[in-house]
This record gives C-alpha cells, structure tokens and sequence, in this order.
C-alpha cells in the first residue's frame, strides 16, 4: 500500500462525501434489484464488496459488473438493469482520481491507490445503504 499525504487523503474523503447521495441511490436500486433471498443478503451484493475491497486494479471491479451482466439468464437480468449506474460510478471515480492526481502531482502508483480507496469509499457507502434498507425490510 502506497501512503498518500494528509491532503490527499483528504480530497479523497471529501469528493466521497460529495457524491454520498448518489452512491446512497445507487445502494436503494441495489436493493431493489437483489432483494433479500429467504431473509439472506444477496450474495451478488456481497460478491461486489468483496471484489471491490480485494481489487488490485479499478477495471477488477468494472470488468465483475460486466461479467455479471453476461452471465445467465437470471443473474444477468438484474445486474443489467443495475449494472449501467454502477459502471458510469466506476468511471466516475477513475476520473476523480485522474483530477486529485493532477491536484497534487501524484505519480501513477499514487493515482492507484487514490482509485482504490475511492472503490473502497463508493462499495462501503452502496452495501452500507443496502443492508440499511435489508435491516428496516425485516423490521416490517
């Protein structure tokens, strides 16, 4: 793992926070789409998360949503009807780290890392709100 700075870090957190809303809706239509399964959280939803926070690169991420999107019938369905919003989120975030990068004059390993911990910030808020709207599904 590569340290960033304070600053940067920072910036990392502040463009998360800035797209929180978004992030939440995303993490609702989540939900919509991968309802809970006999009262179990989804496992495509847990598949993401654990993609995402294990991913050495933001296309590992990018290239599971589109691989979901082509698998059977059934799964491909709804990760097609998902898929779109969280693959322009994903660019998204590539591109937020191509501008932090030119900010602070980050070296491309450094720009890695600042894609990384934006996937790892974007999935957190997503599954959070996920299992937020799982949590108030049950109470009812």
């Amino acid at each position: 793992m590569i340290a960033l700075t304070p600053q940067v870090l920072a910036e990392i957190d502040k463009r998360l926070e800035s797209s929180l809303n978004a992030y939440q809706k995303a993490g609702d239509q989540l939900f919509a789409v991968f309802e809970p399964d006999e009262g179990r959280v989804s496992s495509q939803v847990r598949n993401l998360q654990q993609t995402t926070c294990a991913a050495v690169r933001l296309s590992q991420v990018e290239n599971f949503i589109k691989n979901q999107m082509g698998r059977s019938r059934e799964v491909a369905e709804k990760w097609v009807r998902v898929g779109p919003l969280l693959l322009e989120q994903v660019d998204m975030l590539r591109k937020q780290a191509e501008n932090i990068a030119k900010k602070f004059g980050l070296s491309e390993d450094e720009e890695l890392e600042v894609r990384l911990r934006l996937a790892r910030g974007w999935v957190s808020t997503l599954v959070s709100q996920y299992m937020y709207r799982f949590g108030l599904a049950r109470l009812k």
